[in-house]
């Protein structure tokens, strides 16, 4: 019984309910193991109740952001939060709330306080990388990238290592920039965009005027928090001669 009442309060439901079973098996008549398994059944049964009502705080939450509800939206993300259901999803879309109200900061504070509680994967590193470079915070953004470059395969690098490569000349590493920019093009040779920046910073360099480099890192972004096509991809768009598509495609230049 004391072991079941040990594991009960370590939250080990199940456990608990095996002993009180077994003990309740060699002895039937025992009062206090069936006590005891009733209170192990309401837990469960509030325990579910909680369950459902945290995934539908969530739910709700992610709704009124998608609406751009915000006041609603980030009271109910921070119960969720509070309430420690859905956390993973619950810190991004509250963050990216802040984000979107332009209070970029708050989004900063939330994934800080709450990091250590999200998952150790690709999406976490991706997300905060995002948020940081988002924030100009870009030596911290670069921290993270590494780490997702740690969990990518060789062949998929390029995207981290691109934004890796946009972080540094902001920070005006311009060396290390064209380290990075060599490590993407061994992985993929005559890369038109990035061999692009690898003239440009070497010709940066040798003539000391970086003015250029200021127009390219105002052309292109790899954040997007709100929908639509990525900076990125849009500063593409606008060097792409769009070989091989019709001029009916071309003419009206709608390549979402």
């Amino acid at each position: 019984h004391e072991v079941a009442k040990v594991k009960l309060d370590n939250k080990r439901i199940d456990n608990a309910s095996h002993l009180c079973n077994q003990i309740l098996t060699a002895f039937p008549h025992n009062y206090q193991a069936t006590n005891f398994l009733q209170e192990i059944e309401n837990q469960k049964n509030s325990f579910t109740r909680k369950v459902k009502y945290n995934e539908l705080v969530y739910s709700r939450g992610k709704k009124a952001k998608d609406k751009k509800n915000y006041e609603e939206a980030i009271e109910l993300l921070k119960l969720s939060i509070s309430n420690n259901e859905k956390l993973d999803s619950a810190v991004k879309d509250l963050a990216s709330c802040y984000q979107e109200l332009g209070e970029i900061e708050k989004g900063i504070e939330i994934i800080e306080k709450h990091f250590d509680e999200l998952p150790d994967n690709s999406s976490t590193y991706n997300f905060v990388a995002n948020f940081y470079s988002a924030a100009k915070l870009y030596s911290q953004a670069i921290k993270y990238l590494d780490e997702l470059i740690e969990l990518t395969p060789n062949s998929k690098q390029v995207d981290v290592l691109s934004r890796k490569v946009f972080c540094l000349i902001q920070l005006k590493k311009y060396d290390n920039a064209l380290e990075t920019i060599d490590d993407i093009l061994e992985i993929r040779p005559n890369h038109p965009s990035i061999s692009y920046w690898q003239t440009k910073i070497q010709q940066a360099k040798k003539s000391g005027i970086f003015t250029d480099l200021d127009f390219l890192v105002e052309g292109i972004s790899f954040t997007t928090f709100s929908g639509g096509i990525p900076p990125v991809l849009q500063y593409s768009l606008d060097r792409c001669d769009f070989t091989g598509l019709t001029a009916q495609v071309i003419a009206k230049q709608d390549f979402t």
